[in-house]
C-alpha cells in the first residue's frame, strides 16, 4: 500500500513537471504535434484532448470543430508519449495512445468508437486495433459463459475459455515483440501482471502463501518503468494498482 500511495504522489507531482525516459526523448525528437479530427456528427462542437487521472478527465488541448466537423489539436511543442483521451463530453470519450509520431488523423464514428479510423501513426492505430480485439474477446467470453450456464458442461467451457485466453496472450506477445521498447510495447508490458514463482521447495502451504504474497508485493511494479510518469494518466493501469 505504501508503494501505491508513493506512486500516486509521484503521478500528481508529474503533472506540473517534465516527464522522463521515453517521454523526454519524444520531446527532443518532435517540436510540434498536429492531430486532425474528422467528425461530421460533431460539427460546430468543441472536442478535447486530455488525460484521465484518478477518475477525472483533464484537458490538455481543445478545438472547436468547424461546420464540416473538422479541426486539429495543434501546438508547437510535442506531447509526452503516453495514454490520452479524446472526449466531447464526460460520458463520450475514447483512449488514444500517442507515440513519437504525433502527426496523424482520427475519423470519429460517434455511434461506435470501435469504428474510428486512424491514419498516419502506426502505434496509435495498432493500439486502437488492440482495444477492439480485447472488446471482441470479452464478448466471446460473455457468450461462452451464457451458453454453458444452460448446458452445464464445465470441461468444455473451460477449454473454450482457455483457447480465447491463449489467443489474447499470443496477440499481446506479438505486439510486444513488434514494438519492444517503443510506446505501445512499454504500455503492454506495464499492464502485465508479474508471474509469481511456484516456490516448489516450500512444502508448508501456509508458508508458501505468505511467501508468494511478500514476493508479489515486492515485485508488483517490475513491469513498469516508474521514470515514465506519463503512464500515470492511463486509467487502466491505475485501476490495476488501486484494486490491489
Amino acid at each position: 500500500m505504501k508503494k501505491i500511495l508513493l506512486f500516486l504522489a509521484m503521478c500528481i507531482a508529474s503533472q506540473a513537471g517534465a516527464t522522463k525516459g521515453v517521454n523526454a526523448e519524444a520531446t527532443k525528437k518532435n517540436d510540434a504535434y498536429k492531430i486532425d479530427i474528422v467528425a461530421p456528427q460533431l460539427k460546430n462542437h468543441p472536442i478535447n484532448l486530455g488525460v484521465y487521472f484518478y477518475g477525472k478527465l483533464y484537458s490538455r488541448d481543445s478545438v472547436m470543430l468547424d461546420s464540416k466537423g473538422m479541426g486539429s489539436f495543434q501546438k508547437e511543442k510535442s506531447l509526452p508519449e503516453g495514454m490520452y483521451v479524446v472526449y466531447y463530453s464526460n460520458s463520450n470519450y475514447f483512449d488514444v495512445l500517442i507515440s513519437d509520431d504525433q502527426t496523424f488523423k482520427i475519423q470519429i464514428d460517434t455511434a461506435d468508437f470501435s469504428k474510428n479510423i486512424y491514419s498516419g501513426a502506426e502505434q496509435t492505430a495498432a493500439f486502437a486495433d488492440y482495444v477492439n480485439y480485447l472488446a471482441s474477446s470479452r464478448e466471446q467470453v460473455k457468450h461462452i459463459n451464457e451458453k454453458y450456464a444452460k448446458e452445464k458442461d464445465e470441461p468444455l467451457k473451460k477449454a473454450e475459455l482457455e483457447k480465447i485466453d491463449g489467443e489474447v496472450k499470443e496477440k499481446i506477445k506479438y505486439l510486444k515483440n513488434t514494438y519492444g521498447d517503443k510506446t505501445l510495447g512499454v504500455f503492454l508490458k506495464a499492464t502485465e501482471q508479474v508471474e509469481i514463482p511456484d516456490f516448489e521447495s516450500i512444502q508448508n502451504d501456509s508458508i508458501k502463501r505468505v511467501t508468494k504474497y511478500y514476493w508479489y508485493r515486492e515485485h508488483f511494479f517490475d513491469n513498469l518503468n516508474l521514470s515514465d510518469l506519463a503512464w500515470c494518466t492511463a486509467h487502466s493501469l491505475l485501476l490495476k494498482w488501486i484494486i490491489l
